[in-house]
């Protein structure tokens, strides 16, 4: 009899518990089936499992996407930051200097008059970039969470930072003006789904231009970034890897600036591209 790896013996057992025991799936919480969640009870783990592998074992993309966005917007996302401290200034600003002093010359061009960071977290990179780019009309961060964005109002009310929660494609849709520079740091828009993704490119780069993107994203390991139409979940908590550079220039950008680089074992892809 052929033997079962651990990882499939436990998606097997959380098939057969929404099968035998369907009534446990209606009191997990989207946001309780996130990898990222805390501890749970066995049953909650197992159908967490069940749903989340599902989702992408089907490529259910909006469905994986709306179990992320459940899990930070709520109590247990915000906490996670709290957790974890401010990233940008122990982890990404020092591995990421070259691209941040590329950054800051794209916020100083005179057609940038916006700076929106999606994902904003604690604000710590937003804050940096106001400082060494100051005199743009605006400067938001966004974030899925009410509680966070709380805190972060709270941390930098002596800056001149607007935070606001919000979906960050709904928000550049709804709410964005022309010459606008988006930024994301460590992970943000791993958790859109393709096409909300490649819709949020094109929309900037027709509506928005002049307009800008600054992405530091991860990506999986064999993730081409010049293949068009190659996203794919991976990982433990099964985010997108997406290949950015060729979605930016699909959606009519410019690619400036484009390096690699790998953190705490996890491949990263630093992009800077623009629509002039």
């Amino acid at each position: 009899m052929p033997r079962l790896d651990a990882t499939r013996l436990k998606d097997a057992l959380a098939r057969a518990v929404v099968r035998v025991a369907p009534s446990i799936r209606e009191r997990v919480p989207p946001e309780r089936a996130h990898p990222l969640a805390a501890p749970r009870s066995f049953a909650e783990r197992l159908m967490a499992r069940a749903l989340h592998g599902a989702a992408a074992r089907r490529r259910d993309d909006h469905a994986l996407e709306g179990v992320h966005e459940a899990y930070w917007r709520s109590g247990e996302g915000a906490q996670w930051h709290e957790d974890v401290g401010d990233r940008f200034s122990t982890i990404f600003g020092p591995r990421c200097t070259e691209m941040l002093d590329r950054v800051v010359e794209v916020a100083r061009r005179p057609d940038i008059v916006h700076l929106c960071e999606i994902g904003t977290g604690r604000g710590a990179a937003l804050s940096y970039l106001a400082e060494r780019a100051p005199g743009l009309r605006t400067y938001v961060g966004l974030d899925l969470s009410e509680a966070r964005i709380e805190r972060s109002r709270e941390a930098h009310r002596a800056e001149p930072l607007r935070f606001e929660a919000a979906r960050g494609q709904d928000w550049l849709r709804e709410r964005a003006e022309p010459g606008i520079l988006v930024v994301t740091f460590g992970g943000v828009l791993e958790y859109f789904a393709p096409d909300e993704l490649a819709a949020m490119f094109a929309d900037a780069a027709t509506r928005l231009r002049p307009a800008a993107f600054a992405l530091f994203e991860p990506i999986s390991d064999d993730q081409a970034l010049d293949a068009l139409g190659s996203s794919a979940p991976y990982g433990v908590e099964l985010s997108f890897s997406h290949p950015y550079p060729a979605m930016l220039q699909a959606a009519g950008f410019q690619v400036d600036f484009l390096r690699e680089l790998r953190l705490d074992g996890l491949r990263m892809v630093e992009v800077i591209a623009s629509a002039t």
